[in-house]
């Protein structure tokens, strides 16, 4: 069920599963860190939780124009759809393993 996702901002996590919250029955996603920020207080394999619409919305192009992705997060499959393969090796060698 994991899968590897990146924001539209360059961070990349593993969504680890899908749920329901109890008291609203909303949609929820969990994904963790692949990455760390100390300024933010964020460490590797951190899990956080998100409204499934709001994980699956489209990138605000006003607020970021020159975002790349059309969705603020999506999985490796839909952005080799939108920018080609090559792009999301660069994207993957660049950002997850810092251009090693």
């Amino acid at each position: 069920m994991y899968r590897y996702y990146r924001h539209f901002k360059g961070n990349w996590y593993v969504v680890r599963s899908i749920g329901r919250d109890t008291d609203t029955i909303k949609s929820k996603v969990a994904y963790q860190t692949l990455y760390s920020n100390t300024e933010k207080n964020i460490k590797e394999g951190d899990e956080f939780y998100r409204d499934y619409d709001e994980f699956i919305v489209e990138t605000d192009k006003e607020k970021y124009p020159n975002a790349e992705q059309k969705y603020r997060f999506m999985n490796v499959e839909e952005l080799k759809k939108q920018l080609g393969e090559e792009r999301v090796k660069e994207m993957v060698n660049n950002e997850l393993f810092g251009g090693r």
